[in-house]
C-alpha cells in the first residue's frame, strides 16, 4: 500500500470517527432536551447549531425545589439516624 493510500485511509477513518463522535453528542443533547422540564417555546435545528427558547414557570420551579429540599432533608435525617444506630451497636 502506498503512502498516499495510507494517508487517504487514515483520513477516512478520522472522518468516520469524527462523525460518530458528533452523532453521539447530538444524540446525548437530544436525550437531555427530551427530559428537560422547561416548556420549549421555539426550537430551530440548523444541523451544527440550535436555537431554543424556553419558558420558565417560576412558581412551579419554586414548588419543585421546595419538594426536593424536603425530600433531601428527610433522606439526610434517615442517613443520620442510621449512622447513629450503627455507631451504638
Amino acid at each position: 500500500m502506498s503512502c498516499i493510500q495510507n494517508e487517504l485511509r487514515l483520513e477516512n477513518l478520522y472522518e468516520e470517527e469524527l462523525e460518530k463522535a458528533l452523532e453521539e453528542k447530538r444524540t446525548n443533547f437530544q436525550e437531555w432536551l427530551d427530559k428537560c422540564p422547561l416548556e420549549i417555546k421555539e426550537y430551530y435545528d440548523y444541523t451544527d447549531t440550535f436555537e431554543i427558547k424556553f419558558s420558565l414557570d417560576l412558581a412551579e420551579l419554586v414548588a419543585e425545589e421546595r419538594a426536593l429540599k424536603r425530600y433531601n432533608d428527610e433522606e439526610d435525617g434517615y442517613h443520620i439516624m442510621m449512622a447513629e444506630v450503627t455507631a451504638t451497636e
